[in-house]
């Protein structure tokens, strides 16, 4: 994604060899080198989930480098239903209700790990995937167990600073 205008700088092409220990013959006087004249700080999240809770850790500010928990977003989950067919439907739908109000706490995510219980992360992550405003969102995940929010803000914290 470009976030603005390149810049062209001219470096000095360093001198290469041909791995026999001499040079390998090439009198390019320089190589063109794009940098970007915009920098872009990554938005980036850590959610904590299982079938019923999330938790999401992010930074209120795109510069600060402090992750803090922005929300917590809980699944109802399916009502008892006589009629085998309409509960799944039902269970699929809210499913996808509960993934959409975590997304909705994190608008224009840049990266994001998925961490928790079970199989919801990978469910989770192939949603982000499908939906057009995340399909370019890089995506990590682990597993791990329920943890409270001041843990949950230091293992997101090293997830992206190892």
């Amino acid at each position: 994604m470009n976030d603005g205008p390149a810049e062209c700088e001219r470096l000095p092409r360093p001198q290469a060899h041909d791995g026999l220990g001499g040079p390998s013959g090439s009198r390019w006087p320089g190589v063109w080198v794009f940098q970007s004249m915009t920098t872009h700080t990554k938005k980036q999240f850590g959610v904590w989930m299982d079938q019923q809770h999330a938790t999401v850790a992010g930074r209120k500010e795109p510069g600060n480098d402090d992750f803090m928990i922005l929300g917590h977003v809980k699944n109802a989950g399916a009502q008892r239903n006589s009629n085998e067919n309409a509960a799944n439907h039902e269970a699929i739908a809210l499913t996808r209700k509960f993934f959409k109000e975590i997304a909705a706490i994190m608008p224009n995510v840049d990266e994001v790990h998925v961490t928790g219980t079970g199989q919801v992360q990978e469910q989770f992550i192939h949603f982000l995937s499908e939906t057009p405003q995340y399909k370019h969102t890089a995506c990590t995940e682990s597993t791990s167990n329920k943890m409270d929010d001041e843990k949950l803000v230091v293992f997101i914290d090293k997830q992206f600073y190892r």
